[in-house]
C-alpha cells in the first residue's frame, strides 16, 4: 500500500468524529508529512518508510521556523500513524526502529522572576476575594506594589503618616528618608480605596491597608491574599516578592535609572539591583559598547 492511500485510511476514522477542530488539525498535520514525503521520495510503499525520512521531515519543519515542542508532536503524531499501520494488520511490524528517529530537544524553559505585563494584569483583573471591600483592598495593595517595589513590611506598616501628594516616604537606617514616587494610575487606586476604607472605618487606626476590624494586616494574611491572586495565573508556587521583582524589572526595561531604582528600592548594595533586575556581565558589556567617545585621536 502507498502511503498517500495509507493517511487517507487512517483519517478516514476521523471523518466519524464531531470534534471538527481536532479532525482538521490531524488532517493538516498528516496532509503536510504526506506531501513532505512525496514530494521528496515519491509516494513511497508503507514498508519502505524509514527513518531517515522522519528525520527529513524534522528538518524541514525546523527550516521553516517551527518550535521544538511543534516538531516532537507532529513526530508523535506520524509514529502513531505507524503503530496504526501495524494494529490493523496494513504492516506486519514497523518498518524501522523508532529509536533511530532523531529526537529534538527542548530548551529548558527558565521562569522568569518577575512577572509579565499580560500576568499581573489578568491577575488584577481576575483575582475575587470573600466581599467587595477585600477585593478593593487587595487589588490596590497589588498595583501599589507593583508599581512602586514597596517590601512586605512596609506595605504592612504603610501608614497615613507616610502618604504624601506623589509619594510614600519613609525613614530609613540612620534616620535617612527614603522618598518612593507614586505613579498616577496608583495614587487614583489608592484614594479610591482609601475613601471606602474611610467610611468603613475611620481613622482610629492609622494603617492605611487594614483587616475586617479595622487594624493593620497580619504577615499571614497577607501571604494568603498574594498565593491566592499568584494563583489565578499559575504562579502559586512564587514567593510574594516577585511582585517587587516585576517593578524592579519593568523600571530598567521602560528606561529608569539602576541608581535610582537603587534608592527607590531601599539597597544598600547596587549589587542587590542588579540582582533583582538580571543585569548579565554580557548586557554590561553590550552598555558599554554603546556608549561613543570621541578622544580626537585615530
Amino acid at each position: 500500500m502507498k502511503l498517500s492511500e495509507g493517511i487517507n485510511q487512517y483519517l478516514a476514522q476521523f471523518e466519524l468524529s464531531d470534534i471538527k477542530n481536532t479532525e482538521l488539525n490531524y488532517k493538516i498535520r498528516y496532509r503536510e508529512f504526506k506531501d513532505f514525503v512525496i514530494e521528496n521520495y515519491g509516494d513511497a510503499e508503507l514498508e519502505n518508510l524509514n527513518a531517515q525520512m522522519i528525520n527529513a521531515y524534522q528538518l524541514f519543519l525546523k527550516n521553516k521556523g517551527q518550535c521544538p515542542n511543534t516538531i516532537n508532536q507532529k513526530i508523535i503524531n506520524v509514529k502513531s500513524f505507524i503503530n496504526w499501520l501495524v494494529g490493523v494488520e496494513i504492516l506486519p511490524h514497523r518498518p524501522f526502529n523508532f529509536k533511530q528517529i532523531i529526537k529534538i530537544k527542548v530548551p529548558k524553559r527558565v521562569k522568569a522572576h518577575y512577572l509579565t505585563e499580560e500576568e499581573y494584569t489578568k491577575m488584577i483583573r481576575e483575582v475575587q476575594y470573600s466581599n467587595d471591600y477585600y477585593t478593593l483592598r487587595n487589588r490596590a495593595m497589588l498595583i501599589v506594589i507593583i508599581s512602586t517595589g514597596l517590601r512586605r513590611s512596609e506595605l504592612l506598616e504603610l501608614k497615613f503618616e507616610n502618604l504624601k501628594k506623589d509619594s510614600l516616604e519613609f525613614m530609613g537606617k540612620g534616620s535617612k528618608e527614603r522618598v518612593v514616587p507614586l505613579s498616577d494610575f496608583a495614587k487614583e487606586i489608592l484614594n479610591s480605596y482609601i475613601k471606602v476604607r474611610d467610611e468603613k472605618f475611620g481613622r482610629k487606626d492609622q494603617h492605611i491597608f487594614t483587616s475586617a476590624d479595622g487594624k493593620g494586616i497580619s504577615k499571614d494574611a497577607y501571604q494568603h491574599m498574594i498565593k491566592k491572586a499568584l494563583a489565578v495565573i499559575g504562579r502559586e508556587s512564587e514567593r510574594p516578592h516577585v511582585l517587587r521583582k516585576t517593578f524592579a524589572y519593568n523600571y530598567i526595561r521602560q528606561g529608569g535609572n539602576i541608581f535610582e531604582l537603587k534608592e527607590i528600592l531601599g539597597h544598600s548594595d547596587i549589587k542587590t539591583t542588579e540582582i533583582y533586575v538580571g543585569i548579565s556581565d554580557e548586557q554590561k558589556r553590550e552598555g558599554v559598547n554603546r556608549i561613543k567617545f570621541d578622544f580626537g585621536v585615530d
